[in-house]
């Protein structure tokens, strides 16, 4: 499953990809307040699904905004009810910036590359 988001300048495209007991969710070019809503269904719906472990990747992210950062919480927080089955890869280092700055990095499970 993809989708393609663009909003003015900005484009968003997320991938979910099955593979095993595992869903991937890629993450390429911008979250931000336009695409937020693709970012929030896709996690929504993978989250829902019968996999063991959801990753979502931040590597091909280029810039994450509040909004979006909200949505990888509120995905987080729905996860915690699910045994902590959400986890994440790290991103570019601008979009690491945000997350640590944020405070919302310390909140998430990352896994390593």
């Amino acid at each position: 499953m993809s989708d393609l988001e663009q909003a003015g300048d900005g484009v968003l495209a997320v991938k979910s990809e099955r593979e095993g007991d595992t869903v991937v969710v890629s993450l390429i070019g911008e979250a931000d307040l336009f695409t937020a809503p693709t970012l929030e269904d896709h996690l929504r719906g993978a989250l829902a699904s019968d996999a063991e472990r959801v990753i979502v990747d931040l590597g091909e992210l280029e810039f994450i905004d509040s909004i979006s950062l909200r949505v990888l919480l509120k995905a987080e927080l729905a996860a915690r009810e699910d045994a902590r089955r959400l986890f994440f890869l790290p991103g570019r280092p601008q979009v690491e910036r945000v997350l640590r700055i944020s405070g919302i990095k310390a909140q998430l499970r990352f896994l390593e590359r």
